[in-house]
């Protein structure tokens, strides 16, 4: 027990400082391409929400798994009329992407660097903001981030968050967010929750026989923790509830025992009949022959 809650407390240890490393430094030399990368992040989920193929609330990961063969951020499609976007749809004059495609054209690429930096000030960021210069079409091809990019930040607040949320609540986890961007829209609240409730939601998606392994796992942990500490009754405990767990129980072991006894009486009862029946016979005299 013991060894589990040290390895649990220095797993949390880790996390938080994880969870620190994710908050840009102003200072940092790579702080202006960070917060491009994080924009760009936040205007592609924008873009996906917008073109219907995310769902509010999942994460980029997930969707993407999801998504088969098919790559999700090059698959082309309008923006819905009833998106936040909506008015883009009539500039955009048709299907987009969500990141460049190496083989796209200059002007594919100069219509999604502007539908990101519409995006960008849909969500909040200022027009002057340093970041959003590398949106512009002269140079979005080349500083655009790889999906694997956006995938992998993806994972991390996934993770991070989803932990943080587990253990303080909602919201800390809001808090931890607006450090890690700097600010949120609206549009963006109810999306950025979902996104780390991903984490706890796989574990909810679990099968009942994942559960059960789950917990037996647990339940040895506990009792090998026992066993090392000599606490023979706790080692005890996790043994009956591994075999309950596992159904090696019955549900009314009084009962059982019982049934059990009456089968073994019963049984001695009718064999010692039997040789009881064995024995008188052998003992009677011979019948007499009649003369």
């Amino acid at each position: 027990m013991a060894r589990n809650l040290t390895r649990n407390a220095e797993l949390e240890i880790r996390r938080d400082l994880e969870r620190q490393a994710m908050i840009l430094d102003p200072e940092d030399p790579d702080y202006v391409g960070e917060r491009f990368l994080r924009a760009i992040y936040r205007t592609s989920r924008v873009l996906l929400i917008c073109r219907l193929l995310l769902k509010q609330g999942s994460s980029l990961t997930r969707a993407y798994a999801e998504a088969g063969d098919s790559n999700l951020f090059y698959v082309q499609a309008p923006v819905s009329s009833s998106s936040i976007l909506s008015s883009l749809s009539v500039s955009i004059g048709g299907p987009i992407a969500t990141l460049p495609h190496p083989a796209a054209s200059d002007d594919e690429v100069a219509m999604l660097a502007n539908a990101h930096f519409a995006a960008a000030l849909r969500i909040g960021y200022d027009p002057a903001d340093p970041c959003l210069r590398w949106m512009h079409p002269s140079c979005f091809r080349e500083l655009c981030p790889e999906p694997r990019a956006l995938l992998a930040l993806d994972e991390k607040i996934v993770t991070l968050g989803g932990s943080l949320g587990a253990i303080e609540g909602k919201a800390q986890t809001m808090q931890w967010l607006l450090d890690v961007f700097g600010h949120v829209s609206a549009a963006e609240r109810q999306d950025w929750i979902g996104i780390t409730v991903d984490y706890v939601r796989d574990f909810l998606s679990m099968s009942t026989d994942d559960e059960r392994a789950l917990m037996v796992s647990r339940l040895e942990a506990i009792a090998i923790a026992a066993r090392d500490a000599l606490d023979v009754r706790t080692e005890l405990a996790a043994t009956r509830l591994v075999a309950s767990v596992l159904g090696l129980t019955f549900a009314d072991e009084g009962r059982s025992q019982r049934e059990l006894l009456q089968l073994l009486g019963a049984a001695r009862t009718e064999r010692s009949l039997a040789a009881a029946k064995s024995t008188y016979a052998a003992s009677l005299p011979a019948p007499k022959e009649a003369s």
